[in-house]
């Protein structure tokens, strides 16, 4: 019996220390995530200079991907879910920030592949356990319409009418998306409700365009 728990002691030191090497990178990444967050916080403060932003933050993502790197040499493909929640919010961090940057940029809904490219893990299909989870792809998304909501309070400030309409169709549409699943309750859940505050306020800026034939204006003028 003694030799057994001997075992048992160098099993758990081992992974005690995998656990403190995780929590080194995961907080390595947490840090890069704040900067990235900091950097689109600027979209909102000058939309005219989205573009530039976003190009910063890409230049973030290869950072991360090196952090990936070494929770895949730190983690055994069979120790996947043992450790996954360490990294779980620094991934829906990761693919609510590579969703905004891909709407400023092309008006287009980020994948969950292209997400996995970004931060250079295998995915599911590829020999390696490392992926982006469906859940924490989802968890993501749900912070997009929230920040596609500021840009249509922001867009109508500096006179652009036609923004908040196109925001409008692209979010109804995630929302639309989101019906589709049998979510339980639980916290995607909850995250997916926050979605339909931000529907309301978004479909409340455009009703105010339309009251106000701000839109047509905006088409006159450009005539």
């Amino acid at each position: 019996m003694e030799e057994a728990f001997q075992q048992y002691s160098v099993i758990l030191e081992k992974e005690g220390n995998i656990k403190e090497e995780i929590k080194k990178t995961t907080k390595e990444m947490e840090r890069i995530v704040r900067t990235m967050q900091a950097h689109l916080q600027q979209v909102h403060l000058n939309l005219k200079e989205a573009a530039s932003v976003c190009q910063r933050v890409r230049e973030q993502f290869p950072a991360i991907a090196i952090q990936f790197g070494e929770l895949r040499k730190l983690v055994p493909p069979e120790a996947y879910y043992k450790f996954h929640d360490s990294w779980k919010w620094v991934v829906t961090q990761i693919v609510s920030i590579a969703a905004f940057v891909t709407y400023i940029e092309s008006q287009k809904l980020i994948g969950i592949e292209q997400v996995e490219q970004l931060i250079q893990v295998p995915g599911r299909g590829a020999s390696g356990a490392f992926c982006v989870e469906l859940e924490d792809y989802l968890l993501g998304l749900c912070s997009l319409p929230n920040e596609l909501a500021r840009v249509c309070v922001n867009s109508v400030i500096i006179g652009d009418f036609q923004t908040p309409l196109k925001i409008s169709h692209f979010v109804s549409e995630i929302s639309a998306g989101f019906r589709l699943l049998n979510l339980k309750n639980d916290n995607l859940r909850k995250k997916y409700d926050s979605i339909k505050y931000d529907v309301k306020k978004i479909e409340e800026v455009v009703y105010d365009i339309s009251i106000r034939k701000l839109n047509q204006q905006t088409e006159t003028m450009t005539q």
